[in-house]
């Protein structure tokens, strides 16, 4: 994927898309405008992690903790699929998904996500429609973390974010929710030169939220803002497309919650 190396901000985008940016050299970090102290920490969950509470413990991490190698969160090897289900403990308008991840095979490559769904299972989240999916990147090199932009009209009165990844850059099946190879001659090869198609497990090391946490009514109160830094400053390290629902495999036989 070729890297574009200079910054856009949302609304340079015809579409309503946003950028991928690496804020590891802004002088200002990632963490103003976090949502952080407005997640209910406790009551995270993550379906299908190798290591109990593992996804609750990259969400908990802080933005100066971001870097760490540890904890990880961790899919099975032989399934690269993860559910989270990330409630707040009010309303929050959202802006970006910040998300760090390995620049190999184990990035997680589609994801999908579903405003105010804590009901979601993976038969569910597999068969409904998204209010938005996301195609990432190959993660981030060096001391990176990625931020994802959101089509914020979608994201308001946000009470909780599920985000289901349907596979990641090693699976020889990425594309289909039911796990049948749709790939074609450029996405074999691809794959072959990662993980040779046998790598499949799923690793995410931090992941954060920026937006708005909202008063009653629905005002945004930026109380956590910090003095942002100018976005011409920003090193863009990818550039996605957003589509909004896509096409349903059939339902996944893990249970419910």
């Amino acid at each position: 994927m070729s890297h574009n190396h200079s910054c856009h901000d949302e609304h340079s985008h015809s579409n309503g898309g946003g950028s991928a940016h690496d804020h590891s050299d802004d002088v200002t970090p990632a963490s103003h405008s976090t949502l952080y102290q407005y997640i209910d920490h406790p009551h995270i969950h993550t379906l299908n992690e190798t290591t109990p509470s593992s996804g609750r413990a990259i969400v908990e991490k802080t933005w100066d903790d971001r870097l760490s190698p540890t904890p990880l969160l961790t899919s099975p090897a032989d399934d690269p699929q993860l559910l989270m289900h990330v409630p707040f403990t009010g309303q929050v308008k959202l802006h970006s998904i910040l998300l760090r991840a390995p620049p190999n095979g184990s990035a997680p490559r589609k994801v999908k996500l579903f405003k105010n769904r804590l009901d979601l299972d993976f038969g569910m989240a597999s068969e409904l429609a998204p209010t938005q999916t996301i195609e990432l990147p190959r993660g981030v090199d060096g001391d990176g973390v990625l931020e994802v932009g959101v089509k914020r009209a979608l994201w308001t009165a946000v009470m909780s974010v599920t985000l289901f990844f349907v596979d990641n850059w090693g699976s020889p099946n990425y594309g289909s929710d039911s796990g049948h190879n749709n790939n074609d001659d450029d996405d074999e090869e691809e794959e072959e030169e990662d993980v040779e198609g046998e790598e499949v497990q799923t690793e995410i090391s931090y992941l954060g939220f920026r937006g708005d946490w909202l008063r009653a009514g629905g005002a945004p109160l930026g109380v956590v803002y910090e003095s942002a830094a100018n976005p011409a400053d920003h090193k863009l390290v990818h550039k996605t497309n957003w589509e909004g629902g896509v096409g349903m495999g059939p339902a996944s036989g893990r249970g419910p919650l």
